[in-house]
């Protein structure tokens, strides 16, 4: 099975229950604090908020990290905006190896259907220039850059391109975003193939992206996994939903189907 590891959202304020769901589950941490600015920017909660997850002796390597995502446009013409994101993204990175993990996801934030070529060009040119900077920086950590406001693939398939040669670099492939557009899930799978690295999941109505239990919306989860599973590499899986009871429904829906 190329799916070789299972991820959930830690709940710092409900700690030992996600605790129990990992041990259960042989599940892994993606932790989603450290996109959120206001923790960012308090400097004392950061650290208790690290210091907490440190706390649980996790094994390193083993969990992954969301980076920030709110208006990080490293291809911004407005060099401050540019600034501030390259800022909020490294931290993430640095978040990352204080806590020892395995990868972290970025969204794209390209545009979704400015089709401008000048506009695509330049977006390719600056992500590729910052991410191979970020992992010369930090050459423990896996990048995985994220589907999200994409209507095609095609924006980071160039990347991608640009990309070549780097292992640590990939797709974290969203489900859920690929279900809102009007492309079929299995043209994305085609057009990403084996630079799926990580993947997002979750269900909704096919129109708005609504981080659901697995199971509960429109995704046709038996086409998706025949065809993930076809992808002859190793990849993770984050079950992103909203609450410590949807993963728990989430992961049972998948065992009772048998795709984990």
């Amino acid at each position: 099975m190329s799916i070789s590891r299972i991820h959930v959202i830690p709940d710092a304020d409900r700690i030992e229950e996600t605790l129990e769901v990992c041990n259960e589950w042989n599940a892994l941490f993606e932790y989603n604090d450290f996109f959120n600015p206001h923790l960012l920017d308090n400097k004392e909660e950061l650290r208790k908020r690290i210091s907490l997850y440190q706390r649980l002796n996790r094994k390193p390597f083993e969990d992954t990290l969301h980076g920030a995502f709110y208006d990080t446009y490293v291809d911004s013409q407005d060099p401050l905006i540019e600034k501030i994101a390259r800022e909020r993204m490294t931290l993430s990175m640095e978040i990352a190896n204080e806590l020892e993990v395995r990868g972290v996801v970025f969204h794209g934030n390209a545009i979704s259907g400015f089709r401008l070529e000048g506009y695509i060009s330049n977006w390719v040119m600056k992500n590729a220039e910052f991410y191979h900077e970020l992992l010369n920086r930090f050459p423990r950590t896996n990048i995985w850059v994220e589907n999200t406001f994409d209507t095609t693939p095609e924006a980071l398939l160039r990347l991608l391109k640009e990309m070549s040669g780097e292992e640590r670099f990939g797709i974290c492939f969203d489900v859920a975003h690929a279900n809102i557009q009007s492309i079929p899930m299995n043209k994305w799978i085609e057009a990403f193939g084996k630079h799926i690295k990580h993947i997002h999941i979750n269900d909704n109505d096919g129109i708005s992206d609504l981080h659901n239990s697995v199971g509960s919306g429109t995704v046709n989860w038996r086409d998706f996994f025949e065809q993930i599973n076809r992808i002859d590499n190793d990849m993770s899986m984050l079950i992103e939903v909203k609450s410590i009871e949807s993963q728990i429904e989430s992961l049972n829906y998948l065992k009772v189907n048998k795709y984990i």
